[in-house]
């Protein structure tokens, strides 16, 4: 029956359709079992027996009426009503539900995870184009400053090369019109017949001769630049060394190391600050326990370790006195010759004295 609001209610002992007053009146009886509204009651009905299915198989895993349940095929299988078959499969479906709302989270957890690393990776590459692109600019006016001072001085080398023999070749184009008079003169004398205007003039002018030919051979030796090529070069490699030492690029910015004192591998002759951050010489010797982790001379190590990486750390070393510092394997020895830093193949350190650095 339809009722004045068009809802409809089917109880399954007399599989009939009730409107809202009529359901009321149905629902009091426990044998009366209510269910959704459907448009084809004849989907709830064996099609063998055309009774409600009540039955749920769990060996064939079909719904079944009480008819085959007590004569038919389902006869002796272990069978359960609707509703509990029905409450059992609810309980799983929200176990399942709850699991694949787990996975769905952690999906949705790797997909952010991915975005996040796409997101860094977009960043990291914009911080690396950006800074190769300003350092390749750098760079390119720094060599083009390099060129033109190279040039300009190969140039001023060229001009010095080309007015020292210029200059050269006016003072020898002078002498071969000299030359020229001269051996003009001699052919003279060659040619004459007298012996005694021969012998003449030739004392007179043997002497000259060959004191203006040795000149002659100094003058082409003396006075002539040479243009340096290999001394250009090392201008140039010179120049390009300083270029990427003056290119200030930092890739793997960062912040100083937190350095922290090992008090229990400070020498007896080392103080140690209660916040484990300074270390000072002591004119006598404190009273520390022994430990095979102390050093027998004025060492000390950091409790900070690291096995890679760039790392650098900001030391106040005073105004008096001196220091070691550096880095060292925490297996360095503790006792004898192997013991000071930087003189051993475990260790390494930068010796500081009157404000100045060296390495041992």
């Amino acid at each position: 029956m339809e009722g004045a609001d068009g809802i409809l209610r089917v109880f399954q002992t007399d599989a009939a359709s009730l409107c809202e007053g009529h359901v009321k009146v149905h629902n009091k009886a426990a044998e009366h079992v209510l269910i959704e509204p459907t448009s084809c009651l004849e989907n709830r009905k064996c099609s063998v027996h055309k009774k409600i299915l009540e039955y749920y198989c769990n060996e064939d895993s079909v719904r079944i009426c009480v008819s085959c349940r007590l004569d038919g095929e389902h006869k002796g299988h272990q069978v359960e009503s609707i509703n509990d078959a029905f409450e059992k499969k609810r309980k799983k479906l929200k176990n399942k539900l709850k699991g694949l709302s787990t996975q769905k989270a952690q999906a949705k957890s790797h997909i952010q995870m991915l975005l996040d690393h796409e997101n860094k990776m977009k960043k990291d590459t914009s911080f690396v184009r950006q800074t190769i692109n300003t350092l390749f600019t750098e760079i390119k006016e720094k060599l083009d400053g390099l060129e033109k001072r190279i040039l300009n001085e190969i140039y001023l080398q060229e001009g010095l090369v080309s007015s020292s023999v210029s200059d050269l070749i006016k003072h020898l184009e002078t002498e071969v019109e000299t030359f020229s008079k001269k051996i003009t003169k001699v052919e003279q004398l060659c040619s004459m017949t007298d012996p005694l205007n021969v012998l003449q003039e030739h004392g007179e002018d043997n002497d000259t001769i060959t004191e203006e030919h040795q000149e002659l051979e100094g003058t082409t030796t003396t006075g002539v630049k040479h243009f340096h090529q290999e001394e250009t070069f090392i201008t140039l490699l010179h120049g390009l060394s300083r270029i990427m030492g003056e290119v200030s690029i930092d890739m793997f910015p960062q912040t100083a190391t937190n350095l922290v004192l090992d008090r229990d591998t400070a020498g007896n002759t080392v103080n140690i600050s209660e916040d484990l951050k300074t270390a000072s010489y002591a004119e006598r010797q404190n009273n520390s326990p022994a430990n095979p982790a102390r050093f027998s001379i004025n060492q000390v190590l950091s409790k900070t370790v690291f096995s890679s990486g760039r790392h650098y750390w900001e030391v106040d070393t005073g105004k008096t006195g001196g220091c070691c510092l550096g880095v060292a394997y925490s297996s360095i020895d503790r006792r004898g010759d192997q013991r000071t830093i930087g003189k051993n193949k475990k260790s390494w350190c930068l010796v500081c004295p009157e404000n100045k650095l060296s390495s041992p």
